[in-house]
Order: structure tokens, then C-alpha cells, then sequence
């Protein structure tokens, strides 16, 4: 987004003010298990509020493990987002809390799967290599695409 640390932690930090996203101070990409019953409504909200058309398939088990969270789990929007008047935040505020919308959109999504094939060839004194992916679902990387071109 072309912010420094600084801006990003200060727009942060305003959205934890407003009660619209958890405690910002957090390095960990997880979250605990008491969190787990709750999170498919707070990932389905987030995904209504930011207009993300499919059916969003949350899967906890992708981003639950309490034995990673140290201090604070990962960032969150809240609950209150629903009820906010997102467009009287500022731009800056705003993009922040669309990345991390996007973010555990995609952290909860329909895994990106694909089928990669490696092909090696030698001759005398040379190695070639190739490599090819195929994508079979880019679920979790479309809702997030997706939730950036509508917000």
C-alpha cells in the first residue's frame, strides 16, 4: 500500500480505538481455540460487509493453534465493523482494515490448490530442468482479489 511502518501501525491503532479491529501489537498469524466457535460468523460478516458474492466455506482448523499464540492472537476485524459507518473513515484507515478483511478471508478460505510437474532432462554436461503448475481452485486467493475490487 506504500505506507510506512509507522503510518500503518498509526492507522492501525486508530481501528483498535474505534473497535474495529483486535489489538494491533501482534506478530502471530493464529488464533486460539476458544476462538473457533465464533470465527465462521465473524468470517462470513466480514466477507457480507466487504460484498464478497460466493458462499464463503470457513475453515477454522487452517488458522487455530493456541500453541503459537504468544501474547495476542492474530488481527481481526471485530463484530462492531458491521455496525460502523465505514465510509467516514479516512482512505488510509480504510485500506488497512480492507487488508486485513481480505487477509483472514483468505486465511479461512478454500485452500489454493493446484498440480505442479517437474521435468528433468540430462544430456552430457548439461541438466535442464522445467517446471509447470496447473490451478484446479484459487477459492481463497479470488475472495480476497475479490474483496479488494468492491471495497
Amino acid at each position: 500500500l506504500g505506507f510506512t511502518a509507522q503510518q500503518t501501525l498509526n492507522y492501525a491503532q486508530s481501528l483498535y480505538e474505534k473497535r474495529l479491529i483486535t489489538y494491533p501489537r501482534t506478530d502471530s498469524r493464529f488464533l486460539t481455540e476458544d476462538m473457533a466457535e465464533s470465527l465462521p460468523g465473524l468470517a462470513s460478516g466480514t466477507a457480507a460487509i466487504f460484498g464478497a458474492e460466493e458462499k464463503l466455506l470457513v475453515h477454522v482448523q487452517q488458522v487455530i493453534n493456541g500453541s503459537k499464540v504468544t501474547d495476542h492472537h492474530a488481527l481481526l476485524p471485530t463484530a462492531s465493523v458491521a455496525r460502523a459507518d465505514l465510509s467516514a473513515l479516512p482512505a488510509g484507515e480504510m485500506s488497512i482494515l480492507r487488508l486485513i478483511a481480505a487477509r483472514l478471508l483468505c486465511a479461512v478460505g478454500e485452500p489454493y490448490r493446484y498440480a505442479e510437474t517437474v521435468l528433468t532432462r540430462s544430456a552430457p554436461g548439461k541438466n535442464f530442468r522445467q517446471k509447470a503448475r496447473w490451478c484446479w481452485t484459487r477459492a481463497g486467493k479470488a475472495l480476497s482479489a475479490e474483496c479488494w475490487v468492491i471495497c
